[in-house]
């Protein structure tokens, strides 16, 4: 169990992986003023962009209400920064980041896609997002992969070391490669998948010497949420 994630994470236990991001870190919004050190943002400020709420499809709007960036932990918002800013969580690091993949999974899920979303944290609080797109653009667009390309434009591969992906299903073994390639800092994902899941396969070959890039990986948080979405999903599908 890695520090500071909880009773809900059920840590899959790999070899030689280093620790991953602590969960119980203090997170808050840092604008580029003061990384110049004028100071930190307030709501009603008259700043160059306004306070704003991920959307669904990984793009900021406008928060309709400028008290949001206030709201308590518990509330579970996610309440972000435009791109050129250091956008982070109000949150806990693992809870907000898995609701955000939730949020982008509901919104597959809409567009008739399987309801799987992805969110690649940085630990300067930077938030690259996905979501499947595989029936619109074709089999190889997973959530994963979204978000990890997002990730490597923005940050470079050495960039993604200290990152850590949050999945709302356990990855595939395209996407898991992905990761060792990318060399990622450490994988998070909501529930099972019991016929394409790929992380037991991923710890053999670890076991066995090779992909010598190696992470942490976890799961079961907000696995019930996850699990009611594909349900629904299905059912409304093949009845």
């Amino acid at each position: 169990m890695h520090p500071g994630w909880g009773e809900a994470l059920r840590t899959v236990p790999v070899h030689g992986a280093e620790s991953a991001p602590r969960a119980d870190q203090a997170l808050r919004l840092v604008s580029p003023a003061e990384r110049e050190g004028d100071g930190p943002p307030h709501p009603g400020d008259k700043a160059s962009a306004p306070c704003a709420t991920r959307s669904a499809e990984g793009r900021t709007h406008p928060s309709r209400n400028s008290s949001e960036a206030g709201v308590a932990p518990e509330e579970r918002r996610l309440l972000l920064w435009p791109q050129d800013w250091r956008a982070t969580v109000s949150i806990l690091a693992p809870q907000g980041c898995m609701k955000l993949a939730l949020d982008l999974a509901e919104r597959a899920a809409r567009e008739g896609e399987v309801p799987v979303g992805a969110a690649l944290m940085s630990p300067d609080g930077a938030i690259f997002t996905g979501r499947n797109r595989c029936e619109s653009m074709g089999p190889l667009n997973h959530a994963e992969l979204e978000a990890l390309q997002s990730g490597l434009a923005a940050l470079g591969r050495r960039g993604l070391g200290t990152c850590t992906l949050y999945v709302t299903l356990e990855p595939c073994l395209m996407c898991l490669g992905a990761m060792v390639h990318a060399r990622i800092g450490g994988l998070v994902y909501a529930c099972p998948e019991p016929r394409f899941g790929g992380v037991a396969a991923l710890q053999e070959l670890w076991r066995q010497g090779r992909y010598p890039h190696r992470f942490p990986v976890a799961s079961g948080l907000c696995e019930e949420e996850s699990r009611l979405l594909l349900r629904r999903f299905f059912a409304e599908r093949r009845p």
